[in-house]
């Protein structure tokens, strides 16, 4: 990795490289049974990297700090980063490194869907040392957005509060990690299972959402699927409405809405409804193809479908039959 002055990118994000294979299934198979897959997709995945390419798409600079290996999975989870204009320069790219990958079984009869995942954790991660080669990418960048809570992260958290640059958090799953770590997060985003597994019935949405902005974020939103989202910004709370459309897949649907949620701060939508509703709408044209990637839309689609309900499927076309083989 080599540290890179020439210009910053306005959302600068940690992640582990992930390679999603999706297979739709018509109904998910019994014990000893098999099942006819309808349709498959091989598609990059990673809270942040998904978010950083749905960012991008709206035109906002990007670039992704990560491991990867030099085998064929890695080079082509670099290589889709570049085409969707995420800065990859620094990227650490280790020989004999594993990403992590998934096989996604998305039950068509139900709507839900079954994640079988692998990640070799006994192998190197980014360093301290790594984190700070990048430093004034972070420094001058707008947001930093994170998903964990490693030694990297932290650093990097560390030097993004040192410079005034806020932190973007998605917290997908409760970790008293992640509940530690509030104080050095400026934007709270969690879903809905974060939610439950540390309120519980305890207390009214409002009480618990103030009760995280005592603890450091100034911004906290949480999302709940198809009944929307809800939040606290800037002292005052709103709710989002989710959006109705021909759902596909709802993988990394929650990883577009951190992409599309910093991507409308950087566009000037105003923080809060504004730029939760821009995210909403990004998310739900997502799930209108199979993966986390296919669907994500650009800023033109997004801006016709809030004003008029309908947008080009041209392009997302295209990308499902890209991404329909295996590369």
């Amino acid at each position: 990795m080599t540290t890179n002055t020439k210009h910053s990118a306005d959302i600068v994000g940690i992640d582990i490289l992930w390679y999603d294979q999706i297979l739709i299934l018509p109904s998910m198979p019994g014990d000893n049974s098999s099942c006819f897959v309808e349709e498959a997709s091989f598609q990059g995945g990673g809270k942040v990297a998904s978010a950083l390419v749905s960012a991008a798409r709206q035109g906002v600079s990007c670039r992704l700090l990560a491991m990867a290996g030099d085998d064929s999975r890695s080079r082509f989870l670099i290589r889709d980063l570049e085409d969707h204009a995420v800065e990859t320069d620094g990227i650490r790219v280790l020989t004999g490194y594993e990403i992590g990958w998934s096989v996604v079984l998305s039950d068509k009869a139900s709507g839900g869907r079954r994640i079988l995942w692998h990640k070799n954790d006994n192998q190197p991660q980014l360093t301290r040392e790594d984190i700070r080669a990048s430093r004034d990418a972070i420094a001058q960048a707008r947001f930093l957005h994170l998903c964990r809570t490693d030694e990297a992260d932290l650093e990097a958290a560390a030097i993004a509060r040192e410079n005034g640059v806020p932190v973007c958090f998605d917290a997908d799953f409760y970790s008293s990690e992640t509940e530690a770590a509030l104080p050095l997060i400026d934007i709270f985003i969690g879903s809905e299972e974060f939610y439950d597994t540390m309120f519980g019935n305890n207390g009214s949405f409002e009480e618990n959402c103030l009760k995280i902005r005592d603890r450091g974020p100034e911004t906290i939103i949480f999302t709940f699927g198809s009944r929307g989202c809800r939040g606290l910004v800037d002292g005052e709370f709103f709710s989002c409405p989710a959006f109705s459309v021909d759902v596909v897949d709802t993988v990394g649907a929650g990883d577009d809405f951190h992409g599309g949620y910093l991507a409308a701060l950087c566009l000037g939508y105003r923080p809060g409804y504004d730029a939760a509703r821009y995210a909403s709408a990004l998310s739900a044209i997502k799930c209108t193809a199979v993966g986390g990637r296919a669907g994500i839309p650009t800023r033109t689609m997004i801006e016709q479908f809030l004003a008029e309900g309908t947008y080009s499927r041209e392009e997302i076309e295209k990308r499902t039959a890209y991404y329909s083989t295996i590369h």
